[in-house]
């Protein structure tokens, strides 16, 4: 179900899901660091607000 909340609330592509890891996981900001997503960038994804 967390794996499913995640792909609906940041719209990540699967294949960045499955390489997050938990230290890109920013609580405190409130974002994802997705390293070498789709094309090979570096990105961040902003989480849901309820998720913070």
């Amino acid at each position: 179900m967390v794996i499913i909340k995640t792909l609906l609330y940041t719209g990540v592509h699967m294949s960045e899901l499955i390489n997050i890891q938990l230290s890109d996981v920013d609580f405190q900001r409130c974002h994802i660091e997705v390293n070498r997503g789709k094309g090979k960038k570096d990105r961040i994804v902003p989480l849901h607000s309820k998720n913070c």
